[in-house]
């Protein structure tokens, strides 16, 4: 399955490389994905934090209706003459062809979030995903927190007090800066000994 679904990939990027010339170029191209997917994909997970009932076929469904929608809407009724005549559509592509910024916002922004408005709103039951977290999150109340590890601190202060002695010496050999250095030194020593002494607390 995966050799599959890399060989589809594949041929999906080599197809778009190849068309970029005739799409308006690659600025073009980018902006117009972007546009079209970034918030079918990005919104499912962040109203996720929010709603118990968004579930992972949500953002397959909503990826599946919107993106079909924004394309077809941005590649149909912003294609010159394609409805001229056609009762209704051929006002709704005068329309889209006048404000394409206004219809990238529409089917770009607007449908993917109602869409994932209306599916919440048709869920009844919590998704399975969010009770899981709801479990492991009482199981991680109910049990102590282990001690961290102190060498990551140690390592840590070990390296800074490295620096502050290199800047010492520095400082005493260089003819010019002496007090910066000095001073920086200075303050990666207090540095050191604030995280040794966070260690030891």
């Amino acid at each position: 399955m995966g050799r599959i679904f890399t060989l589809l990939i594949g041929v999906a990027l080599t197809s778009i490389a190849l068309a970029i010339p005739y799409l308006g170029g690659a600025e073009q191209v980018i902006i117009t994905v972007v546009s079209l997917s970034a918030v079918p994909l990005l919104a499912p997970p962040v109203v996720g934090f929010f709603s118990k009932r968004i579930t992972s076929g949500t953002l397959w469904l909503t990826m599946l209706i919107s993106v079909p929608i924004a394309v077809a809407a941005k590649y149909t009724l912003t294609a010159g003459q394609l409805f001229v005549g056609v009762p209704f559509l051929g006002q709704l592509a005068e329309w889209a062809q006048s404000n394409s910024r206004t219809l990238d916002v529409i089917t770009g922004v607007l449908i993917p979030i109602g869409l994932l408005l209306f599916l919440h709103l048709l869920s009844v039951r919590e998704a399975p995903g969010w009770l899981r977290v709801e479990h492991h999150t009482e199981q991680a109340r109910r049990h102590t927190q282990p001690k961290a590890s102190e060498l990551p601190a140690r390592v840590l202060t070990a390296a800074v007090v490295f620096c502050a002695v290199l800047l010492t010496g520095l400082a005493a050999t260089a003819s010019t800066d002496r007090l910066l250095l000095g001073v920086s030194a200075g303050v990666l020593m207090i540095v050191s000994a604030l995280i040794y002494h966070g260690q030891k607390r």
